[in-house]
């Protein structure tokens, strides 16, 4: 019988810091974008995707991400939630949920990457369900900003279309410094995934990796070494809702989208001295 991925792991115990002051009052997850909170439209994102079990991984101080603060229909949506307190890596982050999952495999969604006309979860998860193996989102980013992110490399491409290219993974960098220590690919992991139990064990066994923590990339780099890792390379946009650049990127990408040409010409006339260039 095929696997169903039912689960999903959100990591959201982040002080959202670099969002400050915002975060002072409201937890990020809660940020709106374009009127609509940053965490229901992963929620929406993993409903799509046919997930129905939700694990939070929070931190007492920012209290729980309640049902009732998000808009939720379905009535066999559960939401569980994980106290991580103190902050030791996204890979202590996700090694949280290892008691509540017992499903061969499992998704991992990472609140603050934001892609717009692109619903990253229902890809991993679809794929999966085609070959039935670990499943890692990229999307190609500039050299001077690989050192922000997890590196896939592998120039075995099973399949490519105009909107995506999959490739079978052969090794993973994480933050690598420069082109030459991800060994020239600018594969750069987006916070999508579905992995297989075994990470659990590889994220017990006590390996610290960069900044004195416990990567999950440094985990699937060693999961590599025992199951086979696919990566999706999608030809779309990542922004890092998690800053103020990536923050206000989406949020006008989507008003842009959604309202119409008027909201650039106001901006051209606030950049404009009160002149519309425009006329």
């Amino acid at each position: 019988m095929k696997t169903k991925i039912n689960t999903v792991v959100i990591p959201a115990a982040g002080t959202g810091s670099r969002l400050d002051p915002f975060t002072r009052f409201l937890p990020k997850e809660l940020l709106g974008i374009n009127g609509k909170p940053i965490l229901q439209i992963i929620i929406d994102e993993c409903l799509e995707a046919g997930i129905e079990r939700f694990i939070f991984v929070t931190n007492s101080k920012k209290g729980l991400i309640t049902r009732d603060l998000i808009k939720c229909d379905k009535k066999n949506v559960e939401f569980i939630y994980v106290i991580q307190d103190e902050s030791n890596g996204l890979g202590d982050a996700v090694l949280r949920a290892k008691s509540l999952i017992n499903d061969d495999f499992f998704a991992i969604c990472l609140p603050d990457e934001f892609l717009f006309n692109q619903n990253g979860m229902k890809l991993v998860v679809d794929e999966f369900y085609k070959n039935g193996k670990n499943i890692i989102l990229t999307t190609k980013e500039d050299a001077q900003d690989i050192s922000k992110y997890g590196v896939v490399t592998g120039n075995d491409v099973l399949s490519s279309d105009e909107k995506m290219s999959i490739y079978k993974a052969v090794s993973v960098i994480e933050k690598p410094k420069n082109l030459e220590e991800s060994r020239s690919s600018d594969r750069c992991i987006i916070g999508r995934y579905v992995l297989s139990r075994k990470i659990f064990d590889l994220l017990s066994s006590g390996n610290v990796g960069k900044n004195g923590e416990i990567q999950l990339t440094d985990s699937i780099a060693s999961l590599l070494k025992e199951e086979d890792i696919l990566n999706i390379d999608i030809k779309s946009s990542r922004l890092d809702c998690g800053n103020y650049m990536g923050f206000i990127l989406a949020n006008a990408a989507c008003y842009i989208k959604d309202e119409n040409q008027d909201f650039i010409k106001k901006i051209n006339v606030i950049l404009n001295d009160g002149k519309n260039t425009n006329k």
